[in-house]
């Protein structure tokens, strides 16, 4: 169990990989995880992340200084802390978005429809990107693409080597071995547990 358990930490790590895709460049259309475009003129300057996820990814992409704002719940690294809050993750203050004069906001959720994105953009007035990626290789998809949307293509390169190499670990810590069942709380109260159909459950999978 100790070992399997060291897998899973490994795999958790290795989410901070990114494959290897160009920078926003003028014009530059990339897809979300609605099928919506955004387009780009240049690379984002000014980003809010509405998704703790969403931070720990621009930090790990070296797209810090680009991060203008985040939510009360972004408290890693821990110079997330020190951002301007907007508010939570689906109830953010309009107000304190605007203030911060973003050119890109970026969402980590499957509960907001394309519609409903949309509708952000336009009382934000501001492109707003979705992520909702529910496996593993699609969280990957996602860490690229905000790795464009920032213009940080050298560190996603770098970042993506240290996932491969870690990849490779936890392939031979499990390999020959059965899987154990699993049980993955995320939530206590109501109790609430992830489902095979989920990036954690895709994640233990692997592990």
């Amino acid at each position: 169990m100790r070992k399997f358990v060291g897998a899973l930490q490994l795999m958790s790590v290795i989410v901070l990989g990114v494959s290897c895709v160009r920078p926003a460049s003028a014009g530059q259309t990339l897809i979300d995880d609605l099928g919506r475009h955004i387009v780009l003129l240049r690379p984002a300057q000014r980003i809010i992340s509405l998704a703790p996820s969403v931070t720990e990814t621009l930090y790990a992409v070296g797209a810090q200084k680009n991060l203008v704002g985040d939510t009360v719940y972004c408290d890693y690294p821990s110079a997330a802390k020190g951002l301007p809050h907007v508010g939570g993750t689906l109830d953010p203050n309009a107000e304190k978005i605007l203030a911060l004069h973003p050119d890109l906001i970026i969402m980590a959720t499957q509960t907001v429809s394309a519609s409903e994105a949309d509708s952000y953009a336009q009382r934000w007035h501001t492109p707003v990107f979705v992520c909702a990626a529910s496996t593993y290789v699609g969280v990957i998809h996602d860490i690229a693409l905000l790795g464009a949307l920032a213009g940080n293509a050298c560190k996603t390169r770098s970042v993506v080597q240290q996932m491969r190499s870690t990849l490779n670990k936890v392939r031979r810590l499990v390999a020959h071995r059965a899987p154990p069942h699993v049980f993955v709380v995320v939530w206590q109260d109501p109790l609430m547990a992830a489902g095979g159909a989920s990036y954690i459950g895709d994640l233990v999978r692997l592990a």
